[in-house]
């Protein structure tokens, strides 16, 4: 089978963008574990606290390092430890909606609330 130059340079364009795409990743060290107390402009990656949603039939779901968590359950209450970032959610009615939350607050729902996902910001949400 012959290939022709053009599907060649085609073929190379592509395995350096994705070599770039890959060089340009950053994974957090997992010995690295800044404080809670981090500067703003500092990623957090993981820290000591916790962020913890509790499930409406009493279970709970927590995470310390940053990143977007699916959860797909009724809560009834988040706690956001020493992080900030964004819920996303389902009220009973129906509609979608957008919790925003900074560090240390606690967040209740009404029944029947369906948090889909929880995503911790990695650096100080600008909402905060």
């Amino acid at each position: 089978m012959k290939i022709g130059k053009a599907k060649i340079t085609v073929f190379s364009r592509i395995a350096l963008a994705l070599a770039g795409a890959l060089a340009a990743m950053v994974i957090p060290s997992a010995t690295t574990v800044p404080s809670a107390a981090a500067a703003s402009a500092s990623a957090l990656g993981c820290q000591s606290t916790y962020a913890v949603l509790t499930h409406s039939n009493g279970n709970k779901s927590s995470w310390r390092c940053s990143g977007r968590y699916t959860t797909n359950v009724n809560a009834s209450s988040f706690s956001a430890g020493g992080w900030s970032g964004t819920i996303s959610a389902r009220a009973s009615s129906g509609l979608w909606f957008y919790r925003y939350f900074c560090d240390f607050d606690v967040v209740s729902f009404s029944s029947g609330t369906l948090v889909e996902y929880v995503e911790l910001s990695a650096t100080k949400a600008s909402h905060c």
